[in-house]
């Protein structure tokens, strides 16, 4: 049976100071069925981020109103090797009983059309530490010129972009990996085992390449995934999502009428 949800958008910088502490217990509490070691302080910090240009939040609820989940949308501008570049990250999380009926392509197609208009000359990337195979699959599903890739060549003009934008953003390095794109978030993505079974053993090319690449994501590892944010970039991106999408569709109605 589907669950129900419904959806709204919300301006993080017009949140009232005297509804913000309230406004962030729903979250948290969401958020801690979907991830593991996060305090409420580190919490606080991720979703009220310092120095943005912009930061929405699409959040997720049920038919009770309770919230399930929700998708970020932030830019902030840094200086890496004396340019500026806009940082441009989407943190999400929705429970497990939600999670195919996620409604956050639409709002994140809308974001970023309205980041352009606003910052048309902007030298942009979208920019995560991932923390589970699963996000960088639909990164890799989704998104166009996605780096590091196991189609594309190791670019050192790239990865030193990467590193030195996780350094602006203060995302601590691991001394013991095996490289400088893997960092410590720290928010581990709860799993059945079963469910880690399932990743482990995963025979997508793209799934193996990003275990290979950050063996210890189940310690709340990330690894620095992103691709360059420009318009041509976003519209490709938009018509990848809605094939897929729409082949999903046409396949469930498929099975249905079987």
């Amino acid at each position: 049976m589907s669950k129900q949800l419904r959806s709204r958008v919300v301006d993080l910088s017009t949140v009232p100071r005297h509804e913000k502490e309230c406004f962030l217990d729903h979250l948290y509490r969401a958020h801690t069925k979907i991830f593991e070691t996060t305090t409420r302080e580190e919490f606080h910090d991720h979703i009220f981020r310092t120095n943005t240009a912009v930061a929405r939040l699409l959040v997720l609820e049920n038919t009770t109103g309770a919230v399930v989940g929700y998708t970020g949308f932030y830019a902030r501008f840094v200086t890496v090797n004396g340019r500026a570049v806009a940082v441009v990250s989407i943190p999400m999380g929705i429970e497990r009983a939600y999670r195919r009926q996620t409604q956050h392509g639409l709002f994140l197609a809308q974001e970023g059309l309205r980041f352009f208009a606003s910052y048309p000359r902007a030298n942009a990337y979208l920019f995560n530490a991932i923390v589970h195979p699963s996000s960088y699959l639909s990164m890799c599903r989704n998104l166009a010129q996605t780096y590091p890739h196991r189609l594309r060549e190791s670019v050192s003009e790239t990865e030193e972009l990467f590193i030195g934008i996780a350094d602006a953003l203060t995302l601590r390095r691991k001394t013991d990996a095996k490289s400088a794109l893997v960092r410590s978030v720290g928010g581990i993505t709860r799993q059945t085992d079963s469910e880690k079974m399932y990743w482990r053993t995963h025979i997508d090319p793209d799934v193996r390449f990003f275990i290979e690449n950050n063996p210890t994501y189940e310690q709340g590892e990330g690894l620095l995934v992103g691709c360059p944010l420009t318009a041509a970039n976003l519209l490709r991106s938009i018509a990848r999502f809605t094939n897929h999408r729409m082949s999903k569709l046409l396949e469930s109605a498929f099975v249905a009428k079987r």
